[in-house]
């Protein structure tokens, strides 16, 4: 009896300690999941410096996602930069007209409803130390990721075949010039001449494109592609329709009848301020009427 009570209180022991780290795995899948659904996706590891003996990384970002407002949106991602110690090297805002509609509403005006899309392209450097806290920054402003980029590319072996460069041109310039010195190879100093420019050019190159990719590693390159929804703009335009200016009939009945009187008057008024000459006319008219029936 006392050994199926031990059995079942070690069945009983196992079951609950089963269920308990059971628990705890679906707890760690739910932070997992919840962790992948945040924006931290657009860091990664490649944005990280590393203290790889030997190795110099250029390190660049490209992203594209859509954010809120894209104006807003800018100027965040313009005083992030600022707190980085880095600076903005390109920016360029536009809307992108999508479509145009025209809805007459009354035969004097329309409606026009315009939908366009706000977009931005950015480009900003940021020191290669503070990349990874950059991006991470900037993942506050991402409502939808479309795609990100990062890449980091080591150049410790362009390094130094450059300075390797410099260092056989240097070698040569030297002894060009000594041998220009020589007194018995005289005959030859305008091609030592040529020689020497030559690879003074050559040293020259790899010294500025070593200056070039030491700039690259010390501050990372992050371009980035910002657009949102769709925005739609209404607007009251007049027609122009100048048939739908004209009056009615009625309009133009009542207009005419005015006329008439307003002529008919004029020349009543004309008629009376020549009174005067009427009534001479018609005096002298029957005056004469009456003396040639008089003399008839």
């Amino acid at each position: 009896m006392q050994t199926h009570l031990r059995n079942f209180i070690a069945c009983l022991v196992a079951f609950v300690l089963f269920g308990c780290s059971t628990g705890g795995n679906k707890s760690e899948n739910r932070a997992v999941t919840a962790d992948t659904s945040s924006n931290s996706y657009i860091s990664s590891s490649a944005a990280v410096e590393t203290k790889t003996e030997g190795r110099k990384f250029i390190r660049t970002a490209d992203l594209k996602f859509r954010v809120k407002n894209v104006i807003q949106s800018t100027y965040e991602i313009e005083n992030i930069t600022a707190r980085m110690h880095g600076f903005v090297t390109h920016t360029h805002l536009s809307s992108d007209v999508e479509n145009v509609d025209r809805s007459e509403i009354s035969s004097d005006s329309s409606l026009v409803s315009t939908t366009y899309r706000v977009i931005n392209t950015i480009s900003i450097r940021v020191p290669n130390t503070l990349l990874d806290s950059t991006l991470k920054e900037i993942a506050k402003q991402v409502v939808f990721l479309d795609y990100r980029t990062i890449d980091a590319e080591d150049v410790q072996l362009q390094i130094l075949a450059n300075q390797l460069t410099e260092k056989r041109n240097e070698h040569f310039q030297k002894r060009v010039m000594a041998s220009g010195n020589d007194s018995s190879k005289k005959h030859v100093s305008l091609s030592a001449e040529e020689s020497l420019l030559i690879t003074q050019e050559q040293k020259d190159n790899a010294q500025l494109d070593n200056l070039k990719l030491n700039d690259q590693i010390n501050y990372s390159s992050i371009s980035l592609s910002l657009y949102q929804n769709q925005t739609i703009q209404r607007e009251m335009v007049s027609n122009n329709n100048t048939s739908a200016f004209e009056p009615g009939f009625f309009y133009k009945l009542w207009d005419a009848i005015k006329m008439g009187w307003n002529a008919m008057t004029s020349l009543l008024l004309s008629v009376t301020k020549i009174w005067a000459f009427i009534l001479v006319a018609l005096v002298a008219y029957f005056g004469w009427k009456a003396f040639w029936s008089n003399k008839k």
